[in-house]
């Protein structure tokens, strides 16, 4: 039985602020999410729009063990917003896609967290602006109110595509904005 390895953002205690330029960087620590002027087509699909947003590469493993090869969960992500949505993108190699386990958290999926005043919790997610949600792979399915999303099988695993309605973020989406965050694969 394939033993599922779960993939952390290597920044979770870092902070995310939302900046009013076109291209997420990370300074100081700090991943930059920029603001777009032109939304994406929720479709599993990178577009243009995206081109320019750095990729963020994830590399924190369970147990600090990497995969014995690179096309299990070698992974990377792009997150940016607008005023009426937070964007994400993710790309995940992976040889094998799983949706049978009756765990959600055990099929190949993405999590996201925010902590929206970036509080640090000590790990729990206890305040009214702290959230976790989950999105499993190839499921219609999805916890958040108003938000769209779209799954593209490729050649070497599987994109990922979601649009979060401002409405539903645990904070205000705005310039300077400093919140925590993680972004995880299951």
């Amino acid at each position: 039985m394939k033993v599922l390895l779960r993939v952390l953002i290597p920044i979770f205690c870092l902070s995310l602020v939302f900046a009013g330029f076109a291209n997420a960087t990370i300074q100081d620590d700090v991943l930059l999410v920029p603001k777009t002027a032109e939304a994406p087509e929720v479709d599993g699909e990178m577009e243009e729009v995206w081109f320019g947003v750095t990729s963020t590469l994830m590399q924190v493993f369970t147990d600090d063990v990497p995969p014995d090869d690179w096309i299990d969960l070698f992974t990377t992500y792009k997150v940016m917003w607008d005023d009426e949505y937070f964007y994400f993108f993710g790309s995940v190699m992976d040889d094998e896609l799983s949706t049978t386990s009756a765990n959600s958290w055990e099929n190949d999926s993405w999590e996201i967290y925010f902590d929206g005043e970036n509080l640090k919790n000590e790990g729990s997610y206890i305040a009214d602006n702290d959230v976790q949600w989950r999105w499993v792979y190839d499921d219609a399915t999805a916890g958040v109110e108003g938000a769209e999303h779209a799954w593209m099988t490729t050649d070497y695993g599987f994109d990922f595509e979601l649009r979060i309605p401002v409405s539903a973020m645990p904070m205000t989406l705005e310039a300077d904005h400093v919140f925590g965050w993680e972004a995880q694969v299951n």
